[in-house]
């Protein structure tokens, strides 16, 4: 197992190091969305981090696996599975600045998540860092004229707004299995397990079978996606070793919007306007009243 000190200083850099990976993933996952099919581009994130995991375990070990420890992962494959190809089809059909932020949802429910399955408990602050968060969330796709008309209208009009909603459920429950999955096991036999089980899953389609025949042409940008999947999902992990699980959500989510932002104007040339920039601003105050 890879020793640090764990310490509030660590979870919060390794916190901060996976909000900029799981950034640039999303960026190349939009790139790749052009091109493969969500269930394929899957299975190129999850197969491209298992060289990075498995040389971790067996360079310092992690464990026997346990009933406890397949019990939790089945869980969390399933979750993920479920909320990476939500997540990819979302960012085929809406820009990334309309699509991203909604993840900043994702501590609200992570609070909740981590209570009934790990007994981790919110400060009060962190309850309205949570309705700060929520506001900005449903003020993202609505200008200040219509949130006055109809606060939801904005979500109605964007499927993958919609759809992103549903992902940032599903992600804070896996959150939280992550979690109690890692109680048994390593940090990189967890990742290995767990994105061995998805990569698996997504072959059984017979279309991602075939569309692996002609990723050559890709094969430099879905090499990167699968290492920096790897490394984000490792810095999350390693950052539950010092910090609540919506804690390690509400700092990714912070720096997160700003870079989906960022990386929607320069690669995609997307036009974010000053109200969604607004309630990015707003949803990264309220998870920054999270981590008080």
């Amino acid at each position: 197992m890879l020793n640090f000190e764990a310490s509030t200083g660590t979870g919060v850099m390794f916190a901060m190091a996976c909000a900029v990976a799981w950034s640039l993933l999303d960026a190349l996952r939009k790139r790749l969305s052009t091109d493969y099919s969500p269930a394929t581009i899957l299975f190129f994130i999850s197969a491209g981090q298992l060289p990075l995991h498995a040389g971790l375990l067996w360079n310092d070990g992690g464990g026997a696996i346990t009933l406890p420890f397949l019990f939790w992962t089945s869980i969390a494959a399933t979750l993920t599975l479920t909320a990476s190809l939500l997540l990819i089809r979302a960012v085929q059909i809406a820009p990334l600045s309309l699509t991203i932020p909604y993840l900043s949802l994702t501590p609200v429910a992570t609070l909740l998540f981590g209570w009934l399955l790990l007994g981790q408990s919110p400060e009060p602050v962190g309850l309205i860092g949570v309705i700060t968060v929520s506001s900005g969330a449903l003020l993202l796709n609505a200008s200040a004229s219509e949130w006055l008309r109809d606060p939801l209208h904005g979500i109605r009009r964007e499927r993958g707004s919609q759809l992103m909603i549903l992902v940032a459920l599903l992600f804070a429950a896996s959150t939280a299995v992550d979690r109690r999955a890692i109680l048994h096991a390593s940090e990189p036999l967890y990742a290995l397990v767990l994105n061995g089980l998805i990569a698996i899953a997504v072959l059984i389609p017979r279309h991602v079978r075939q569309e692996l025949r002609r990723s050559r042409t890709h094969m430099g940008i879905l090499i990167a996606a699968g290492f920096i999947g790897g490394l984000a999902m490792l810095f999350q992990f390693f950052s539950y070793r010092s910090l609540f699980v919506a804690y390690v959500e509400a700092i990714k989510r912070a720096g997160g919007n700003f870079l989906a932002l960022g990386l929607g104007v320069w690669f995609f040339g997307e036009k974010p306007d000053v109200a969604r920039i607004a309630a990015a601003l707003l949803m990264s105050l309220g998870v920054a009243l999270i981590l008080i």
